[in-house]
């Protein structure tokens, strides 16, 4: 198994201010972004094998695990992020778990707008 992280990038544009002041409630100061600021930041998940589980961290923050069931062979993966249900989910294998980890640690990020993924727009005809 891998111990590497899956990275995945989003943009952040940011426009310069010379002239900005911070203030109370600004969204800059609360670590929030909007649509104007959207811009360029790779987020990198890594996945740690500690023994029973497979660790997954967002820096030093352990936001979900992949374990093994050596009884029936089954693998379960959870998430541990607020507002997001704590309770094992079945998965095929490893990589699969490790998969829907990062999938709900992006989908959290991008509604809590720490983050804002760039998104393709088609034209509607």
């Amino acid at each position: 198994m891998s111990n590497r992280g899956q990275p995945f990038v989003v943009e952040v544009r940011r426009k310069p201010n010379a002239d900005y002041a911070s203030k109370p409630g600004d969204v800059r100061r609360s670590g929030r972004v909007d649509g104007e600021r959207a811009g360029a930041a790779e987020v990198s998940i890594e996945f740690r094998d500690c023994g029973a589980q497979i660790e997954a961290r967002l820096g030093v923050v352990v936001v979900g695990s992949v374990t093994h069931d050596p009884a029936t062979g089954a693998y379960f993966w959870a998430i541990f992020l607020p507002g997001m249900p704590r309770t094992p989910r079945p998965a095929s294998d490893a990589d699969k778990g490790k998969a829907a980890i990062a999938h709900k640690v992006r989908e959290w990020c991008e509604a809590a707008k720490l983050i804002t993924a760039r998104r393709a727009l088609g034209r509607l005809k």
